[in-house]
């Protein structure tokens, strides 16, 4: 069965805005996804999230894994992401701009241990979420297939290994929701991830999966013990214009 959770008012913007850049606490956030499948809407209908339990095997995640780590570099192209991490190691393959990312083609094994990955990320929001998908289909359908990951409806998906501060991905396609997974270490403590607006946070379980809107803003709370690495597969609005 699927929980369903209504948000019963959307925190204020300007309170929203004041976090950015910043690691989110327990003041952030009165519930937690993470036990069971749920989906999240807020007042108006709109959905905000869906979470499903243990969609991505541990064979899948053990491929992809190590190639994950290897995308996400460190970069400060990032700055408000990067909270106050000293080193922040995020990075994306897949297209922008209409073009393949340099990892695409400079790593070319990890790159296709990652595919797997994402095409069951692409399945699962297909099936979860038929009518948001389609807004994804819609934008795949009108872009050449060579600007998509293959078999799939998305563009690009961002790897990284930190807890991020709370920031927006502006550029995700308007209306398109990603979908997220993340592998981590035994032991691994903390990095909720928090939508403020909400006041809600997602523990994200190994092999669960998370549909989302992350152009609402978002962050993880700090990263506690362990490790964690993270793909999230998205729609990048920039490959409309190319």
């Amino acid at each position: 069965m699927v929980e369903c959770v209504v948000i019963s008012k959307r925190v204020s913007s300007r309170l929203v805005e004041t976090l950015k850049g910043r690691h989110p606490d327990e003041r952030h956030y009165s519930s937690v996804i993470g036990e069971r499948d749920a989906d999240v809407y807020w007042p108006d209908g709109t959905l905000l999230l869906s979470y499903r339990k243990g969609v991505v095997p541990a064979t899948l995640r053990n491929l992809s894994r190590k190639s994950l780590e290897v995308m996400a570099k460190p970069t400060n192209k990032r700055p408000i992401a990067a909270g106050e991490n000293a080193v922040f190691h995020n990075n994306f393959a897949g297209f922008y701009e209409g073009k393949p990312a340099a990892f695409n083609s400079g790593h070319p094994a990890h790159w296709r241990h990652v595919l797997p990955l994402l095409r069951l990320l692409d399945l699962t929001f297909r099936e979860t979420r038929p009518n948001e998908y389609a807004t994804l289909a819609a934008a795949a359908g009108s872009i050449s297939t060579g600007r998509l990951i293959p078999d799939t409806s998305f563009t690009t998906v961002t790897a990284n290994l930190c807890a991020t501060g709370i920031h927006q991905d502006p550029n995700n396609l308007d209306g398109g929701l990603g979908a997220l997974t993340a592998m981590r270490s035994d032991g691994f403590v903390g990095g909720l991830l928090v939508f403020p607006a909400a006041d809600l946070a997602v523990d994200l379980y190994p092999g669960d999966v998370l549909i989302a809107d992350n152009r609402e803003y978002h962050g993880n709370t700090r990263f506690l013990s362990g490790s964690r690495a993270t793909a999230v597969a998205y729609f990048n609005a920039s490959n409309l214009r190319y």
